[in-house]
């Protein structure tokens, strides 16, 4: 007979809510915002074509005793 964990269930539901709820909180604020370029004068975003490459720094790494590698 196939069973079903109740205390998983609440779990995942749970887990499912909050992770709905963190996204209708972003689509809110991106709302928001567009709502506020609108009532600024804003009718388009001119985006560029491509998007330009970041060309990134090395970063110092630290060895196990905490001592600072120049790489």
């Amino acid at each position: 007979m196939p069973s079903v964990s109740v205390d998983e269930n609440i779990q995942k539901i749970t887990s499912a809510i909050e992770q709905y709820t963190k996204e209708i909180l972003r689509l809110e604020g991106s709302l928001r915002m567009f709502h506020e370029f609108k009532a600024s004068g804003l009718e388009t975003i001119e985006l560029p074509h491509e998007p330009r490459p970041e060309k990134l720094e090395p970063v110092d790494e630290e060895d196990e005793e905490g001592e600072v590698k120049l790489q």
